[in-house]
């Protein structure tokens, strides 16, 4: 480890969580993509950031602790039980105040962020594969001027929804 940066104690213990509350690791953001998420957010000068598809916090987390200390991460979660367990997460970490986290469907979420017009600096897509290019669509008209868009597993998206997309 002497190469490398170690995750943070608040993402080792998202994980713990995760693994002691029996959810389904898979779906948990690794420690390589949090610190990666992290640095984004620290190279952006990034105020605002919106996760969409919270899971049990790992990714929400590491966008906190690389966001201006005025900054706040929105994250969305459509799952109840898994936002409960988030929650926990949030609760524990030195950077959980910076995290709002919000339960039902993103889409409409992100609807109403557009109406009110909220902006944010960086967007994290890791949802329901089959809702990508609706979220992308949305997330284009709510990004700020420089911002970035990042969307995990993407060419998994794109294959379920490969009858959507027309190639010219």
């Amino acid at each position: 480890m002497a190469h490398t940066t170690v995750s943070s104690s608040n993402i080792r213990h998202a994980s713990d969580l995760t693994e002691q509350e029996e959810m389904f690791m898979p779906c948990m953001v690794g420690a390589m993509e949090s610190q990666f998420l992290k640095m984004q957010c620290q190279i952006l000068g990034a105020r605002r950031c919106l996760d969409i598809g919270t899971f049990t916090g790992m990714s929400a987390i590491a966008m906190a602790e690389g966001i201006l200390s005025d900054g706040t991460v929105v994250t969305l979660e459509y799952d109840e039980d898994i936002a409960r367990v988030a929650q926990m997460a949030f609760d524990a970490a030195t950077v959980g105040s910076r995290i709002d986290l919000k339960i039902g469907k993103a889409v409409d979420f992100m609807r109403q962020m557009v109406k009110d017009g909220d902006k944010f600096d960086l967007i994290f897509i890791d949802a329901d594969k089959q809702s990508y290019i609706e979220y992308y669509e949305l997330a284009l008209q709510i990004l700020t001027t420089g911002g970035i868009i990042l969307a995990d597993n993407s060419l998994c998206a794109l294959c379920t929804t490969r009858h959507r997309i027309s190639v010219a």
